[in-house]
């Protein structure tokens, strides 16, 4: 392992120190940041809100070409036909 002081985490966690505020949580790899998202985010919460929202938004005929115009004015790679 390296040495705390060193390299950018290292720094980020001394200021933080410093400055008396609390240290930001860093993720070293892919595998341990799904492990870390998996145990913390339950993503049912996540996509359940959105699905809803979506089946509203295209259930109502106005909501719908409105939304389609927002996705095609922010250029957005998803497309809703």
């Amino acid at each position: 392992m390296n040495d705390v002081k060193k390299g950018l985490v290292g720094l980020v966690k001394q200021m933080c120190i410093e400055k008396n505020i609390p240290q930001p949580m860093f993720l070293y790899c892919v595998i341990h940041e799904q492990a870390l998202c998996d145990k913390y985010v339950n993503i049912s919460s996540v996509l359940n809100p959105v699905v809803k929202m979506t089946n509203l938004i295209r259930s109502l005929r106005l909501n719908h070409r409105q939304f389609r115009d927002i996705l095609k004015d922010i250029d957005t790679e998803s497309q809703d036909d």
